[in-house]
């Protein structure tokens, strides 16, 4: 069941309107543009163990809509849709890992 401020998108995805709001202000991505996060066949998976606390949370980094723009996407699971927690462009590390694995896929 899902509140007012929050939205359903594609039926898989659930955030709230007002944080998706603030992303983009702040980092420039919308969470619509970020759900293509999860359709990169070379997306990393990481479990958010410094956030963790009350729920699982896990990042993903990945290329978005063939651009090499790299964005880390926060979820957590909620009645079997993914929840966006918050989006922005991966920092230097991040960005290393994601095309570490690239290499290591592509071999």
């Amino acid at each position: 069941m899902t509140r007012a401020n929050e939205v359903v998108y594609k039926n898989k995805y659930i955030w709230n309107r007002q944080k998706n709001e603030r992303n983009i202000k702040l980092h420039k991505i919308s969470f619509e543009e970020a759900v293509a996060v999860f359709d990169d066949p070379f997306s990393v998976e990481e479990y958010d163990i410094d956030n963790s606390i009350t729920e699982d949370r896990f990042n993903f980094t990945g290329n978005i809509d063939g651009k090499w723009i790299v964005v880390t996407v926060t979820i957590t699971p909620k009645d079997n849709m993914t929840r966006i927690i918050s989006a922005r462009k991966a920092d230097i590390l991040e960005k290393e890992t994601y095309y570490a694995n690239i290499r290591i896929n592509t071999k």
